[in-house]
Parts: structure tokens; sequence; C-alpha cells
């Protein structure tokens, strides 16, 4: 437990830090994005949405549509770790740009965070 509480605190002070900005700023999703979270949120992506439990459909359910179309470009392994991080920075890292999105995930997985995927 005390290992959970740590990684997630380390991935958001990471996401953080590599934003240099207020998470909050990044949650803006404009009608781009729903197009792409359309394109994305297809048959497969909603054959495993199903088999999840309640509680992680409705954690789904509430990011905006860039943060989803950015889950399921996600290699397994990072779609687990980023379960681990705060909705905050789940759509923060969605918002950034590729370089500071390959930042984030260096030092999300250089914590030891990526051997600890959740649910």
């Amino acid at each position: 437990m005390r290992k959970e509480v740590q990684t997630r605190m380390f991935a958001s002070l990471a996401v953080l830090a590599v934003t240099g900005a207020p998470a909050s700023v990044a949650n803006a999703a404009g009608s781009q994005s729903e197009a792409a979270m359309s394109a994305k949120d297809g048959a497969a992506n909603k054959a495993e949405i199903a088999k999840w439990p309640a509680e992680k459909q409705a954690a789904y359910g509430l990011w905006p549509a860039e943060t989803k179309a950015y889950y399921w470009t996600l290699s397994q392994e990072r779609q687990k770790l980023f379960w681990g991080l705060t909705d905050t920075d789940k759509v923060a890292l969605s918002g950034m740009s590729a370089p500071d999105q390959a930042k984030a995930w260096a030092r999300i997985e250089g914590r030891g965070g990526a051997s600890e995927g959740r649910r």
C-alpha cells in the first residue's frame, strides 16, 4: 500500500514537473479531440471497456475525449501505469506535446512504477 501511494506521488510529480504549469491548464479538449476519440473508441475498445469493473468504467467515462483517445495509443504496460496517475495528471499528460510526453513517461517508468500496473 505504501509503495502504491509513493508511486502515485512520484508519477504525479513527474507529470507536473514536465509540464511546468498547473495540470488544470491542459484540461481543454477541442472538437478535433472529440473526432480522435470517436475514431479510437471503436468496437474493440468498447469490448475491452465492457470487461472492466464498473468503478473503472465510471472513471474512464469522466475523462475528456482527448484523454480517452490518448489512453488507447498507449502500450498495455503504459495503460496500467496510466491508471495509477491522478485524473488531473492523466489530462495533463494527454495534452502534452509528444516530446514532453516522452519525458514524462521516462520519469514515470524510471521511478520503478513500470512493474506496478494496477486495475
